[in-house]
Formats: C-alpha cells, structure tokens, sequence
C-alpha cells in the first residue's frame, strides 16, 4: 500500500494527466503554498511547513469515485487501434488491451520511439485474500494502475524528445 508521500505524489501526477497547472507561492511568514488548478475539479492548495515533511494536499484521485472514473474514462479513450498503422505519432501511446474484470484491472500498452516498445499493468483486489491483492480497496487498485501507466507514459514521451 502506498504511504502518504507516495499517494499525494501520485495525485499530483494524476492532476497534471487531467491537464492540472501549477502556482507557487512563499509567504513572509515562512510558508509555502502551491497550488493547482485542474479542469473540471477547481483549485485546490498544498501547504508545507518551512523545514518540514508535514504535507496536506485535498486531491482525492485515490479516495473518491467521483474523481478517479474521469481518470480511467481518460486513459480508456486513447487510441485503440492497430498500431502498425501508417499515421502512427513518434510517442503516439496506443492501448491494446484495457480490461476491467471482477477484482482485477489490466492495462497493456505500445507506444513507437523509433522502435516498439510494450508495457503492462496489473492492479488486483480481493476483500477475501488481501494477501494476492497489490491494493487494499477497490479505488486503490485502479488507482495504483493509473498512476503506474501515468509515470510510465510520461517517461517514455519524455525518452525522444
């Protein structure tokens, strides 16, 4: 299960895939705030403490269904297609399977870089046998997927640039 760090990191990667912007902001008293603004969703403010590890930050990726079905409904409309196709992009991403089972949700990619390059993702929930589930809810399971692929996509698109 991710840590507190880890979930507001993957939040934050989720934000920007849903097209959030960044503002940063220093007060005199020491405090620092960022701030994001994401589509649909609004404004929400992270607070950190000078010299401190303490972070609070409202995006409910993770938490909320409300919030996280836009993110799978996102990643589900990427190209589908065959992806050998000729108009194919340099760092086109393509989905070629995207299946969502009961406990389980896969998701196998190509992306082209000059050459194929292939990836999968795999989350699982069992409430009856949490030891062969990677989440422990069913939120955090296409939550973790998400943010897999999002870390993933943006470090292959990042490859050739």
């Amino acid at each position: 299960m991710p840590t507190k760090k880890e979930i507001i990191a993957g939040n934050i990667m989720i934000a920007e895939f849903m097209g959030g912007k960044y503002g940063k902001f220093k007060f005199p008293t020491g405090l620092k705030m960022n701030t994001i603004i994401i589509p649909k969703y609004g404004e929400f403010m992270e607070a950190k403490e000078k010299d401190s590890d303490h972070l609070s930050y409202p995006l409910k990726f993770h938490s909320s269904w409300e919030w996280m079905m836009p993110v799978i409904e996102k990643i589900g409309r990427i190209r589908h297609d065959n992806p050998f196709g000729e108009d194919l992009k340099m760092n086109e991403i393509i989905i070629d399977e995207f299946r969502v089972g009961r406990g389980s949700f896969f998701l196998s990619v190509f992306i082209w870089t000059g050459k194929w390059e292939r990836n999968s993702f795999l989350g699982t929930y069992d409430p009856n046998d949490k030891k062969m589930s990677t989440a422990r809810t069913y939120i955090m399971m296409f939550w973790m997927v998400a943010v897999e692929f999002i870390h993933w996509s943006n470090k292959m698109t990042k490859k050739k640039k």
